[in-house]
């Protein structure tokens, strides 16, 4: 019997505990930007690269859930910390409890060709200390690879289990086309979408198993297409706008004694003359000589 009360005790403490691990909750994680310790100003866009893969391979691990990047980039806008010390742990700190995370990991790249040396630390926003550092070291022509040990000791000291996909989105070699990468993200963030679709596009040329480049890709040329058709909408709304004031203007009639009303009425009426010409363009070849006679009458009477 005493046994028994002995074996059932157990199983209920053992039982216990489980289900206290089981409803534990879960880390949630905000990655800051790399601080870029080698002295070398062209390589700051790193900063956001490495941070990039971080977030998007701890994504993938059991039980930690990650503040996304876009989050953070508008956290620093906000606080005005875009070119702080993001190591530095009271910066660390600070960005991590405004993004309402539990822990905080900040980290720092060394390179020194050919090779180069990442730092990670986690903190606990919580209490404020450093729950956890590692660092690895290796040749940075196969940044991916110390990119993924990295992940591996992070995740160890968290005691959790990352296992790396058979095709991982953060596959890179090359730190030259992570850098590419990098610049064209840190673009679309100043919304420069133009400029960072061009970058983007060159970084998955380069490297066609980086399939995080063509993600971020699809995504930029997304935004493009959209601020594309707000700038269409909003010359739309302008032009409508434009040519109500036209019309109004232009039913009274050409006062010639008034040199300044005379000049507005002509500038209105060029202005609805370019409109209507803008209206029929698609409908109506550049060649036509009924368009070009337009185009000379409205010019020669403003």
């Amino acid at each position: 019997m005493k046994r028994t009360l002995s074996f059932l005790c157990a199983t209920v403490a053992w039982a216990s505990l489980g289900a206290a691990h089981a409803t534990a909750p879960s880390p949630t994680v905000a990655v800051l930007y790399f601080d870029n310790n080698t002295g070398q100003k062209e390589l700051n866009a790193l900063q956001k690269g490495f941070a990039d893969m971080i977030i998007t391979d701890l994504s993938t691990v059991d039980n930690v859930q990650v503040v996304e990047r876009e989050k953070l980039e508008a956290v620093l806008d906000e606080l005005n910390l875009q070119h702080q010390a993001y190591f530095d742990p009271k910066t660390a700190l600070k960005l991590g409890k405004g993004l309402g995370a539990t822990h905080t990991l900040a980290g720092s790249f060394v390179a020194f060709a050919p090779r180069m040396r990442i730092d990670v630390r986690l903190i606990d926003n919580e209490t404020g200390k450093i729950v956890l550092a590692r660092q690895v070291t290796g040749p940075s022509s196969d940044v991916f690879a110390l990119e993924q040990e990295l992940i591996g000791k992070f995740v160890e000291g968290l005691k959790r289990t990352f296992v790396p996909a058979s095709r991982p989105q953060t596959q890179v070699r090359d730190l030259d086309v992570l850098l590419t990468y990098s610049k064209g993200i840190d673009l679309a963030d100043r919304k420069n979408y133009q400029e960072a679709a061009k970058l983007l596009a060159l970084t998955v040329q380069k490297a066609p198993t980086f399939a995080l480049a063509r993600v971020r890709s699809a995504q930029i040329l997304d935004r493009l297409n959209q601020a594309r058709t707000r700038r269409e909408k909003e010359l739309v709304d302008a032009a409508v706008v434009l040519a109500t004031h036209a019309d109004a203007a232009l039913k009274a009639p050409l006062d010639l004694q008034d040199a300044s009303r005379a000049r507005i009425h002509l500038a209105y009426r060029y202005a609805r003359g370019c409109l209507l010409e803008h209206a029929l363009r698609p409908h109506v070849s550049s060649a036509s000589p009924s368009v070009r006679a337009s185009r000379r009458s409205t010019m020669s009477t403003s």
